[in-house]
């Protein structure tokens, strides 16, 4: 499964926001913008902003949201 920018986007975080938070922790913005990570690189981080979006990613997998 992957962390797609609609799900940052769906939870009301900016794109240069976003932008900022993967440089700060050494992920690939472009692939993330173009494709998505996968769910497990994101999890790996230790952050409430982190942790939301990889919940809200499991929701649109699941088809709540």
């Amino acid at each position: 499964m992957k962390v797609l920018l609609e799900d940052a986007v769906v939870l009301g975080y900016c794109r240069p926001g976003a932008a900022k938070f993967f440089r700060r922790h050494g992920l690939d913005w472009w692939t993330f913008k173009e494709e998505g990570l996968p769910i497990e690189q994101i999890e790996r981080i230790d952050d409430e902003m982190a942790r939301a979006v990889v919940a809200q990613a499991r929701r649109r997998q699941a088809g709540e949201a």
